[in-house]
C-alpha cells in the first residue's frame, strides 16, 4: 500500500508564494510606468485637439452669425482680449464676438484653460476669423516635456495639427 505523505501536499511554500509577489510586483511596475507615459503622451493631444476645435467653433460662429469672432488670452480685469499676450498657457482661451464690429468684445462665447501640463504659445496675442471664416495666417505651438504639437490656421480659416519639432518649444 501507498502511504501518502501530508506535509508534501498541504499548499504552497513560503518560497513559491514570494517569486510569485516579486513577479506580480516586477509587472505590475512596468504596466504602471508604461501606462504613466501613455497618459502625458496623450495630454498634448488632448490640448491640440481642444484648441483645433475651438478654432473651429470660432469659424463657425463667425460665419452663422456674420460677425467677427476672435480667439484670444481672455484679460479678466479688462473683460477684453490681451493684446500683447503670446503665451496662452496661463490665461483663459478666450472665443469672443464683436457683434457690433467697433473691435471690442461683446459677447464671450466661451473660455478654455489648457492642461497645466502644456505650454501654448502664439505668433499673435489673437486670431479673428470674419463673416466668411477667413483669417490671416496663424501658427500655436503647443509643448510639454514630451514634445510639440503645431497648429496652424490659413488664411481661408481652416485650422489643422501637425507634429512640431524639438527646436519648436522656446
Amino acid at each position: 500500500m501507498m502511504r501518502r505523505d501530508r506535509r508534501s501536499r498541504s499548499g504552497t511554500t513560503l518560497v513559491e508564494l514570494l517569486i510569485v509577489l516579486s513577479t506580480a510586483t516586477l509587472l505590475l511596475t512596468l504596466g504602471v510606468s508604461g501606462l504613466t507615459s501613455l497618459i502625458n503622451r496623450n495630454r498634448l493631444a488632448v490640448a491640440a485637439n481642444e484648441l483645433l476645435s475651438l478654432f473651429t467653433l470660432a469659424r463657425a460662429t463667425a460665419v452663422t452669425r456674420g460677425r467677427a469672432v476672435t480667439i484670444c488670452a481672455w484679460e479678466p480685469s479688462h473683460q477684453d482680449c490681451h493684446r500683447l499676450k503670446q503665451d496662452w498657457s496661463v490665461a483663459d482661451i478666450a472665443v469672443a464676438i464683436d457683434n457690433d464690429g467697433d473691435g471690442k468684445v461683446d459677447q464671450l462665447s466661451r473660455l478654455h484653460r489648457l492642461d497645466s501640463s502644456v505650454r501654448a504659445y502664439t505668433d499673435a496675442p489673437s486670431v479673428t476669423f470674419d463673416a466668411l471664416g477667413s483669417t490671416s495666417d496663424f501658427t500655436a505651438i503647443l509643448c510639454d516635456t514630451k514634445g510639440a504639437k503645431r497648429i496652424t490656421v490659413a488664411a481661408i480659416g481652416r485650422a489643422a495639427i501637425l507634429e512640431g519639432q524639438p527646436g519648436d518649444c522656446p
